[in-house]
């Protein structure tokens, strides 16, 4: 070939079009290491189970053991009432279709059928067949998509710098400091935070469509994607709404745009916001104001005024830089008290004040100079302000996954900070400076050894408590989680099996749990519980009864105490008052509630009111074999053998059939 036409082929090669999304471009080298790096610091969750509020969205859910038949009512629903819960127990509420869609159809792809007792294939009340979730499937696809969210992240880093070849390595160092962050273990290692995940792979996704709408001609269609992709973020979790203000400033400060020209370009993403917005205003309504509702369990202000509240949330916001910086313990669970209620001048509180002043005071003097810093402090602030239960009450004064998002920002204004202070254009030159290359490297191994030994206790929830309790003691919910995994041991061992030592030691627990928080309902019913089984009646009683000062109308309590009155106390007028009051006030009828009344009256020597209830649970369970046996006994003694010989004739024919 003539020196002419090898000229002319390397032009036409040059001057060759560009791939519009090209993944792994370009620095396939980069790509292929980040993507390798964020598998191999979650395989050891590949075998996981269920744990913590994965009861939210699988194992205790309606909806999503339907699988494809689901998935509807999983659109048209509040996320806690698919869990068994009602819509309104937190301000706000929870419209998170996606991952719950994501689980419906992964139960069905990857499960098997439900069997019933009878050993027949279960189904829902409206006649759906039910699936078993495979759990080990679920973390799979966490991890998966985790390695997407590297790449969508490295991705859209390489295009905001492309045009600065100084700056040409924060996009790797970004985004490898955000993939071995330990605050991240959560999200990954339990399934139920795929919210979580998706959201922000989404949003990446979008951002991406977004830049190349804005840099490549005749590029309309991918503005339309990007809308889509935004609005599917929002369906996975609403925190991602927060970049409707950070639009205008990635424009001012990625796109170099004039302030009269940023809006246009934002118009798309808006326009998916506000149908997201009235979607999930049509499904479940607006957020409310943070009220105080059902108790510090469930509103972590609840007990608290407006500087205290105010004082409190400040502290947290320290502590989630704390977290960033420093992520030496993880915990499951922030409850009160080991987040405590605290007034404006604890020591925490102006730390936290300070710091964040001192943030936005940079933020907005780096506004006029484009600041990369600027856009970066908004990623982080942004969606981490709606989580602080300032806006609306989350139910959680804090939790690590809460950081997800806005670790993201944490990362990029990191990054940037190291490249621009120490002018590191290469990874060579990084190199060269080995104090700076020695300095990132032992804090990225500090964070990816953290991560790695931090999967494990997310297994399951025995090895999530048994941990978390003994770095988090003074958390009154983490406190009793730990009695309930202790009691459920208990429950689950063959009687000729069964000590003492797993409800001593579950009692301690509870009676901590208490302790930290005296209103806990909750944990005073699980005492109660645990000395029923420990046939201590006294403390069982006062348990019992301290709920009932808190909560007269809890039925399952009053059940509870009805059993403690008749089988510790010999009260059996109090065992039936109790039960009567579960039956009538609180609606807790059926054939066992009534049945046990009918047997309380009996002892109480009330035949008459005996045979009352043990009639009505006659007609709740009619081929019941052991109520009607009941009954047939209950009627002998209050004095009418024909219809006694009437029930006890009726279970010998149901006998036997």
């Amino acid at each position: 070939m003539s020196s002419k036409k090898k000229k002319a082929s390397n032009q036409r090669r040059n001057t060759a079009p560009r791939s519009n999304v090209p993944i792994l471009k370009p620095n396939r080298i980069h790509a292929i290491i980040l993507a390798v790096l964020a598998f191999l610091l979650y395989v050891n969750t590949l075998n996981h189970e269920f744990a913590f509020d994965d009861v939210i969205v699988i194992t205790e859910n309606s909806m999503t053991p339907k699988g494809f038949a689901g998935i509807g009512e999983l659109f048209t629903s509040d996320m806690f009432k698919s869990a068994g819960k009602e819509t309104g127990e937190l301000s706000g509420g929870r419209y998170r279709p996606l991952s719950l869609v994501m689980f419906a159809a992964e139960a069905q792809l990857f499960g098997k059928p439900k069997i019933d007792p009878s050993g027949r294939p279960a189904t829902a009340p409206d006649g759906s067949p039910l699936y078993e979730y495979n759990a080990k499937a679920g973390h799979w696809i966490n991890v998966i998509f985790y390695v997407l969210s590297a790449l969508l992240i490295y991705r859209l880093l390489v295009y905001w710098f492309e045009k600065k070849p100084e700056l040409s390595v924060v996009p790797f160092i970004a985004t490898l400091l955000f993939l071995v962050h330990p605050v991240h273990t959560e999200v990954i290692a339990n399934i139920k935070s795929r919210d979580e995940i998706m959201a922000l792979a989404l949003l990446a996704g979008a951002l991406i469509c977004w830049h190349l709408s804005l840099t490549r001609p005749k590029s309309e269609k991918m503005a339309v994607l990007g809308a889509i992709l935004y609005f599917l973020s929002l369906l996975a979790k609403e925190t991602t709404f927060t970049y409707m203000a950070l639009f205008p400033v990635i424009l001012w400060v990625i796109y170099k745009k004039q302030f009269a020209d940023i809006w246009k370009p934002s118009v798309m993403l808006w326009v998916a916001s506000i149908i997201y917005l009235f979607v999930r205003t049509s499904v479940i309504g607006l957020p409310k104001s943070a009220v105080a509702t059902t108790g510090i369990m469930d509103n972590p202000f609840a007990m608290s005024d407006t500087a205290e509240k105010l004082g409190t949330v400040a502290l947290i916001c320290w502590r989630y830089l704390l977290l960033l910086f420093a992520p030496i313990t993880l915990r499951c669970d922030y409850a009160f008290e080991h987040v405590p209620l605290v007034g404006l001048g604890h020591p925490e509180s102006i730390a936290g004040i300070l710091s964040y002043t001192g943030l936005l005071v940079f933020a907005y003097l780096g506004w006029k100079k484009r600041s990369m810093y600027t856009l970066s402090i908004g990623m982080f602030f942004f969606p981490l302000i709606i989580t602080t239960n300032l806006l609306f009450n989350i139910g959680a004064p804090m939790g690590e996954r809460f950081l997800y998002l806005p670790s993201f920002g944490f990362a990029l204004a990191i990054a940037y900070g190291l490249v621009q202070i120490f002018s590191i254009d290469k990874l060579v030159v990084l190199a060269k400076k080995w104090p700076v290359a020695a300095g990132l490297g032992l804090y990225l191994c500090f964070f990816a050894f953290q991560t790695f030994a931090r999967n494990p206790d997310w297994k399951n929830n025995e090895t999530l408590f048994a941990k978390d309790v003994g770095t988090t003691p003074k958390s009154a919910k983490l406190q009793n989680y730990q009695g309930r995994i202790l009691l459920s041991q208990w429950q689950k061992l063959p009687a000729n099996e069964r000590t003492n030592d797993l409800l001593l030691e579950a009692r301690k627990h509870y009676e901590e749990s208490v302790r930290i928080y005296p209103q806990f309902v909750l944990s005073l019913y699980d005492l109660g519980i645990v000395n029923l089984y420990l046939q201590d009646g006294p403390a069982a009683e006062k348990a019992l009864q301290d709920c009932l000062n808190l909560n007269n109308t809890h039925g399952m309590t009053r059940e509870l105490m009805a059993q403690v009155q008749y089988r510790l106390m010999g009260n059996y007028q109090k065992a039936a008052d109790h039960l009567r009051y579960a039956i009538e006030k609180s609606d807790r009828r059926s054939a066992n509630t009534l049945k046990d009344l009918g047997i309380y009256y009996a002892r109480a020597a009330k035949p008459d009111s005996a045979a009352i209830y043990m009639e009505q649970a006659v007609q709740a369970a009619p081929n019941d074999i052991q109520v009607l046996k009941n009954a047939g006994v209950i009627f002998m003694q209050a004095g009418k053998s024909a219809k006694a010989q009437e029930y006890f004739q009726r279970a010998a024919a149901l006998e036997n059939k």
